[in-house]
């Protein structure tokens, strides 16, 4: 007797449904920024980037043997876990202790190490503890403890161009005044970028994995920008006036944090 086809239909797409495997996928949401956040990772380098000095940078570090050790974890509902990126921290560490000798040779034994401070500060200092979720920074000598941390996003702004590594994109506005530079000539690696005339180079960026440089021409015309580097074709661009540009390169021949 010949199968329904009304039934095989029926069958067939809930088989296909569970023969598509769940692998993770990148999604961009476009959304318009008016200002530059404070802390952010750019998107094409993944350069982890700060422009204020009060930032938690979390990346992972452990020695061969596992004795030395450094990283972030979050902690909610008693559970520790571990995270990455590059955080937003408004306040001072509400908890900071430090050691003259290392706490711990493994990070296991340093997860309880940690938990052992959440809970002494819980009993005796209940009042101080308003949030629900922290971030925990350590390392066999330190541990610190924040608190209404927010995480940098991965963003890609504009790009105006790319040579090789080096990534050329035009953000928005900063998120507040920076102590700066009039220059007409910065190098990225093996990238020199020469200006036709003085712009402005902004100072005290942090930046993690990488390079970024943040530049402004705040003259009332177009500039020209050169780029050259061995082993790639030389960039000839105008910088609008009042523009910014950011560029990014991730450090060469490592992974990126």
């Amino acid at each position: 007797m010949a199968e329904n086809p009304q039934t095989q239909n029926q069958e067939e797409p809930i088989s296909l449904f569970q023969q598509i495997p769940e692998d993770r996928s990148l999604v961009v949401i476009e959304k318009m920024f008016t200002k530059l956040p404070k802390v952010f990772i750019e998107g094409n380098s993944l350069v982890k980037i700060s422009l204020v000095r009060n930032f938690v940078n979390c990346s992972e570090y452990k020695s061969r043997s596992g004795a030395t050790f450094e990283g972030c974890f979050s902690y909610e509902n008693g559970e520790l876990k571990k995270v990455r990126g590059i955080y937003y921290a408004p306040h001072p560490p509400i908890i900071s202790l430090k050691s003259r000798r290392k706490m711990s040779y493994n990070i296991e034994e340093m997860k309880d190490v940690i938990k052992d401070q959440f809970e002494f500060t819980n009993h005796r200092i209940k009042s101080i503890m308003e949030s629900d979720k922290w971030l925990v920074k350590f390392d066999n000598w330190h541990i610190m403890i924040y608190d209404k941390v927010v995480k940098g996003k991965i963003l890609k702004f504009q790009l105006m161009d790319q040579q090789g590594n080096l990534y050329i994109s035009m953000p928005p506005k900063i998120p507040t005044p920076l102590p700066f530079e009039r220059v007409k000539e910065i190098t990225i690696y093996n990238h020199t970028i020469r200006f036709q005339r003085e712009i402005i180079r902004f100072k005290n960026i942090f930046a993690f994995g990488g390079m970024a440089e943040l530049i402004y021409n705040d003259n009332n015309e177009y500039v020209r920008m050169e780029i050259v580097s061995d082993g790639h074709e030389d960039i000839s661009r105008e910088i609008k006036p009042k523009g910014l540009i950011l560029f990014t390169h991730p450090k060469p021949d490592e992974s990126i944090d």
